[in-house]
């Protein structure tokens, strides 16, 4: 939450990480050092001074030189706000509320109005913070970051068609403003009409390509509107632009298997994790899907190491308690199989069946070679059963299997 200042008299909003100037910030200092000792009555010099310390995070220095104004000028409005805004971003809120009051007392004024509605909302004051906010629209509609603040606030306590409101105030000022388009995007995602989301999310992106939430608000909006292959593209985008950010990856992995690609969603769980390996949530999801496609013993691997980065991890204890028993159960059931074979070794049923339960825990090579006995000893009785049978679903596209087919 960027506190404003203003610039000497002129009302000047800027946030200190936004701040531009084709000077060097020692030239400016020494201009107004300069400034200082030519006029060391004017108050006005100090408080660019003070503003141009704040914007270099030389903020107790900054703070002299807002003490300085206001010892020649106690009533100067820009000292009392810019000395606030200084304080309130040190976290100092009750002093820097009572420099924005004072502001507000010498000229009435939206800065000092918003000011006071980011702290109100900082100490959890809804309520305030939305009356400081009308305030300042009172005094001047025109500025974008009123009507995108009280967006933000109005959609946090449910408030969406207001919301819905601020924003387009804002845009209506500025229509490539930032925050608005993404934000209106995400409330029509929430609301479940995707058409709009994707509308404002794609203007978003436009104005900012490099915006990694923003791929993945508008991959989330092509997916409610059915669109998954677009979905899956867009996600892919903001995966190369940025390939740890994790809400992307869980996305397009789901939309992967959604779009019966697992195979692409191992490959990009394992892109994520060389990047970013102590993602307990990702180890999770990733071991789901291994579990999913019988690949047991990875599948246990990843839930064990989701649940060392978070030891509470109840979904990750669980999933590894499933496999693990049913990693279990089949190896009984091979056991039991296999004595079952020793009495009579040209059952094609129970080779059958002990290439199922092969394949289930992994053990592709294995399989095979019980359901190639299977066919030679029962071909009619196996090949309908090779083509049909959910069971060997994970292996029917293997190069081994396809093999056997031929």
């Amino acid at each position: 939450r960027a506190f404003i200042m203003v610039a000497g008299i002129i009302i000047v909003l800027f946030s200190w990480w936004t701040y531009q100037s084709n000077q060097k910030w020692s030239s400016r200092i020494a201009i107004w050092q300069d400034c200082i000792l030519k006029a060391p009555s004017n108050p006005r010099n100090y408080i660019n001074m003070g503003t141009i310390l704040d914007q270099l995070d030389r903020k107790k220095e900054a703070i002299k030189y807002f003490q300085k104004a206001l010892e020649i000028d106690p009533g100067n409005f820009s000292a009392h706000n810019n000395y606030g805004t200084t304080l309130a971003s040190w976290q100092q809120y009750d002093a820097a509320k009572r420099h924005f009051a004072a502001a507000l007392q010498v000229r009435i004024n939206e800065i000092s109005y918003l000011n006071l509605a980011k702290i109100a909302w900082i100490q959890k004051n809804t309520e305030q913070a939305i009356q400081h906010l009308r305030a300042a629209e009172k005094v001047n509609p025109k500025v974008e970051e009123i009507h995108t603040y009280l967006g933000l606030i109005l959609a946090s306590i449910g408030q969406k068609d207001k919301a819905v409101n601020a924003y387009q105030k804002a845009l209506a000022i500025n229509p490539n403003n930032q925050k608005a388009l993404d934000n209106l995007g995400v409330l029509y995602l929430l609301q479940k009409q995707p058409g709009k989301a994707i509308g404002f999310l794609r203007r978003s992106l436009q104005n900012n390509p490099q915006k990694i939430e923003t791929y993945n608000n508008l991959g989330a909006a092509l997916a409610q509107s059915n669109q998954i292959k677009a979905a899956i593209d867009i996600l892919k985008q903001g995966f190369s632009k940025q390939p740890d950010f994790q809400d992307t990856i869980i996305n397009l992995s789901l939309l992967l298997i959604q779009n019966k690609q697992k195979h692409k969603a191992l490959d990009y769980y394992s892109a994520y994790l060389e990047n970013k390996p102590n993602d307990s949530l990702v180890h999770y999801h990733k071991a789901n899907l291994l579990a999913d496609r019988q690949m047991l013993d990875l599948a246990i691997q990843h839930y064990k190491k989701a649940m060392v980065l978070r030891s509470d991890f109840q979904e990750a204890q669980q999933g590894l308690q499933k496999v693990t028993a049913f990693k279990q159960k089949i190896e009984q059931l091979i056991s039991t199989t296999r004595i079952a074979l020793k009495t009579t070794p040209d059952n094609a049923v129970l080779h059958y069946k002990l290439g199922v339960f092969y394949q289930s825990i992994g053990l592709v090579k294995l399989a095979i070679e019980e359901l190639k006995t299977a066919a030679r000893l029962k071909p009619n009785f196996v090949k309908t059963l090779y083509l049909t049978d959910p069971n060997l679903a994970n292996i029917r596209k293997t190069r081994e299997f396809q093999n056997l087919i031929k």
